[in-house]
Order: structure tokens, then C-alpha cells, then sequence
């Protein structure tokens, strides 16, 4: 089973987190479990070029086009109380963010689903929106398919070369599969002549 880390700055944690979980007496990772570390969308930008081949979301097998970024556009419910708990004791101030996250968090749930639950108007309102969102994403995500696709037989009608596409698709299912450094046939550059031996 895979399990997939998204971090800012995964690029970093991931180089000794293994290390750490083994030498620790009170972390584990379960067995059969593997760890897939990549970096949000927003955060990748500013990453070093070789970071983007090995961390982008767009090639993390089956995860779809997600942003990697949840975690940033859960805040603005927060900014409404972050001011007043300024002048709050350490443990007030935990209880109230905690509080007004719970409170999100529900109105989540009881609202996805277009549940019957009575709940504001305005929690109304940004459920059916995540509901809508959710849905225009879904129909993005079937026509994107379908021009994705109808690039690749062209791509591949173009290039030609028998050889060269089923090398690729070797290179490719080798970076899917073992990751790491494979997965640098993504870093984009052109050598001239790199394909002239094929």
C-alpha cells in the first residue's frame, strides 16, 4: 500500500524520515506500507528544477490533479477569529481555534452530501459549492482525458520511431514503479543528438 506525504518542503524530510521512524521507540511505519514524498503545487515553484521531476504531483501514479495545497485553504475560515485570540491565554486561544476548526469541519460533512441536517444559510451555500466544485471537477477531469489522450496518438504518430516510444514507455513504467532518481527522465532537456543511437 502506498501512502502519499505532501509537504512543502518534502524534499528535504524525506532524506533521513525513514532513519528517524527506525530509531525511534515511538514511531512505526506499518508493514507493506510505502511512502510517496511530494511537494504541494503552490511550493514547487519556488523548488530547485531537479525538485520538480521527483516531487511534482503530476507524476504520483493514480493521484489524479490535485493541487497538494488543502492544508492552505483550510486557513481563511480561521483569519475570522485569529485577531481576537491574540489576547487569549495559551489554552483559551487552543479552544477556540479548535473550536472554529471542529465547526468547519462538520459543516463539511453534514453539508457534502446535501444532508437534510438544518445548518446557515452560508454553510449551506459552501456546501453546494463544494458539491458543485466537485462535480465541474470530475467533468474537467473526463474532457482532459479525452485531449490528453488525443495528444499522445498524435505526439506519438509524429515522433515516428518505434524504438524511441517503446524505450520511453519502459523509462516511464520504470520511474512509476521504483521513483527516485528514475523519475529525472521527467527533468525536461533537450541534448542534441541523445536519440540519434536509438
Amino acid at each position: 500500500m502506498r501512502m502519499i506525504t505532501i509537504y512543502d518542503v518534502a524534499c528535504q524530510w524525506n532524506i533521513h524520515f525513514q532513519k528517524r521512524v527506525r530509531e525511534s521507540p515511538y514511531l512505526a511505519i506499518p508493514k507493506g506500507v510505502s511512502l510517496v514524498p511530494a511537494v504541494g503545487k503552490w511550493h514547487l515553484g519556488a523548488h530547485v528544477p531537479e525538485c520538480f521531476p521527483k516531487y511534482s504531483l503530476n507524476f504520483v501514479d493514480g493521484i489524479g490533479q490535485i493541487d497538494g495545497e488543502i492544508l492552505e485553504t483550510l486557513w481563511w475560515p480561521i483569519d475570522k477569529v485569529a485577531g481576537i485570540t491574540r489576547a487569549m491565554s495559551k489554552a483559551h486561544r487552543q479552544e477556540v481555534l479548535d473550536d472554529n476548526i471542529y465547526d468547519s469541519n462538520w459543516k463539511k460533512w453534514v453539508g457534502i452530501g446535501g444532508s437534510s441536517y438544518s445548518i446557515s444559510f452560508m454553510a449551506a451555500y459552501k456546501s453546494l459549492f463544494i458539491v458543485a466544485s466537485l462535480c465541474k471537477k470530475y467533468q474537467k477531469a473526463n474532457a482532459a482525458v479525452e485531449s490528453m489522450n488525443s495528444a499522445v496518438d498524435e505526439l506519438t504518430t509524429s515522433i515516428g520511431n518505434s524504438h524511441w516510444i517503446t524505450e520511453w514507455k519502459k523509462l516511464e513504467e520504470i520511474a512509476r514503479t521504483k521513483r527516485g532518481e528514475a523519475l529525472m527522465i521527467y527533468n525536461v532537456s533537450y541534448v542534441p543528438g541523445m536519440f540519434s543511437s536509438l
